[in-house]
């Protein structure tokens, strides 16, 4: 069972990661500056109401799914158990986790934990000794996204503020030669394919949800805007339903779409809490979804619709 990493912010060397070429790109790819929704905000920019049941981070556990992993804004960092959200598993806060803007667990790799950093840093943990980072990088803009691929041993995908789309080796921290540009700004949610390899979902902070072989980033297989609920702050894809993906906003509604017309809607729910969506997660038929203000929504996955169960902070 993995413990929520807690990170002390650290001052790296100097890594520099990319080539000139690589920069080019970046910069001929950037579109115009657009401020990046704090998680630890409310939608209308006010610092949300503080608190340790109040998230700013998630992330669902992909080998115990009743597990989730949360950093609050008072910068508790704790596991917590579904049904079981008023007492955390285990907890900590002994340093500033303010830095630490994208967090993922590793499907592949037992008690491994990526963390993404507002100075554009990745580190690498080992959740049964949280003394230090196993291995740590530096590197050029705020990462806001990570996903580990849960077909392919020591894959990180890493998105960016700058638009950039990356792909790591976690096991070295190196970075491998599959690196994109969306063009839509900042990355704000990333999933992978449990059941096809190399597909890739990523979500951008103007609404854009784009499709890609992650094996082949120059350019994207598909590509749609999504619009009506605000930023999209969460993506889990269906191992059990080909093609099948769920989409999280920041106004807490919840949408299925075919990843192969990502524009065609299939299902969709409003949810019971008006709380943006931390993370989400597929498991027997089920979607569960974190919530920002600490309660856990369950739905039947086929159906959607009313939430079927609701575990309140």
């Amino acid at each position: 069972m993995i413990v929520l990493l807690v990170v002390i912010s650290a001052a790296f060397g100097g890594y520099l990661f990319g080539s000139t070429k690589y920069q080019r790109k970046l910069d001929a790819a950037r579109p115009p500056s657009v401020p990046l929704s704090s998680p630890s905000r409310s939608a209308s920019g006010s610092p949300a109401i503080l608190g340790s049941s109040v998230h700013r981070l998630a992330t669902l556990d992909p080998n115990h799914p009743k597990i989730f992993d949360a950093i609050s804004i008072s910068g508790t960092l704790a596991e917590w158990q579904i049904g079981r959200s008023r007492v955390p598993l285990r907890s900590g806060n002994p340093g500033e986790v303010s830095t630490v803007r994208a967090l993922a667990i590793d499907k592949m790799t037992l008690n491994t934990l990526a963390t993404g950093l507002g100075d554009g840093g990745l580190q690498i943990w080992d959740a049964t000794d949280l003394s230090k980072p196993v291995r740590e990088v530096s590197g050029q803009g705020a990462v806001t996204a990570v996903a580990f691929d849960p077909t392919a041993k020591n894959t990180l995908v890493v998105g960016r503020e700058n638009g950039a789309l990356e792909v790591w080796d976690s096991a070295k921290l190196r970075l491998s030669s599959a690196v994109g540009v969306t063009g839509h700004g900042a990355l704000t949610a990333l999933a992978l394919d449990a059941t096809t390899p190399n597909t890739l979902v990523s979500a951008s902070i103007d609404g854009t949800v784009q499709i890609w072989d992650r094996t082949k980033l120059d350019k994207p297989l598909l590509a749609t805007r999504i619009k009506g609920h605000g930023q999209i702050t969460a993506l889990a894809l269906d191992p059990q339903v080909k093609n099948s993906f769920a989409i999280g906003f920041v106004d807490g509604a919840v949408q299925i779409r075919d990843r192969v017309k990502p524009e065609l809607l299939k299902q969709s729910s409003s949810g019971g809490h008006a709380s943006s969506v931390l993370a989400l997660s597929f498991d027997d038929k089920l979607l569960t979804a974190v919530l920002a203000d600490g309660s856990v929504e369950v739905w039947e996955a086929a159906i959607l619709g009313p939430v079927t169960q609701t575990f309140d902070p």
